[in-house]
């Protein structure tokens, strides 16, 4: 004799889906913990990655136009619980790549531009007086070719030099000596010869005047010193 079985949708097994059976242990509103969740501050760990694979052969070279890209670091600033000063050492990094090649040579016309340097300023300790020594620093790079020579009309210029101004700790009356300085540059060729009117001019010679002292030798002669002391 076969058996029919019917499948009744309010039927329930009442072990397993009874809404009135649940775990008291797991469930129960008055055994949760007291407080809800809390922030604790983990500490950092450096780490590493490392990419690996096979590396993919080209069937093909070809030249591509490389088009210039950025990237952004992103992440939440670590905040520091205390301030200590640390001693900067440096330090250097380099640039790795394949050289691009160019197909053809061409001239471009060459923009200024600028570069600023940024970072927090190094505050000192103590003041101390340092002996200044001469340096020197080099320009390199190359050098701009004309394709074409044109007289160019010169206009005047000026530059300033800036920095801090040397105070001495005691005033002295140094001995003068004489010096010379060379202009060197390129002649400036004259188109026409005419003849100009000369005006008189002056000009002024500033700085300290030395105090001269004579000293007799005898006979009515004698012979003048510069005078120096100590201020």
């Amino acid at each position: 004799m076969a058996v029919v079985l019917v499948f009744e949708p309010k039927f329930t097994a009442r072990g397993w889906f009874s809404p009135f059976a649940t775990a008291p242990g797991w469930f129960n509103p008055q055994l949760a913990e007291a407080g809800g969740p809390q922030a604790f501050t983990l500490t950092a760990d450096a780490g590493s990655y490392a990419i690996t694979g096979t590396v993919a052969s080209l069937v093909s070279s070809r030249r591509l136009i490389a088009d210039g890209g950025s990237y952004a670091l992103t992440g939440t600033a670590a905040t520091l619980s205390m301030m200590r000063k640390i001693v900067a050492a440096s330090g250097s990094y380099a640039l790795t790549g394949t050289d691009a090649g160019v197909r053809a040579t061409r001239r471009l016309g060459a923009d200024s531009g600028v570069y600023t340097l940024s970072g927090t300023d190094a505050t000192l300790r103590k003041g101390f007086i340092l002996l200044a020594e001469g340096g020197v620093y080099a320009v390199t790079g190359t050098a701009a070719g004309l394709r074409v020579s044109r007289r160019l009309t010169a206009d005047s210029g000026s530059y300033a030099l800036t920095g801090t101004a040397a105070t001495l700790r005691k005033s002295f009356i140094l001995v003068a000596d004489s010096g010379v300085y060379s202009v060197t540059g390129t002649a400036a060729g004259l188109l026409v010869a005419r003849k100009l009117t000369a005006e008189e001019g002056a000009y002024a010679l500033a700085g300290t005047a030395a105090d001269l002292i004579f000293t007799p030798s005898g006979g009515g002669g004698g012979f003048y010193d510069l005078h120096h002391y100590y201020a």
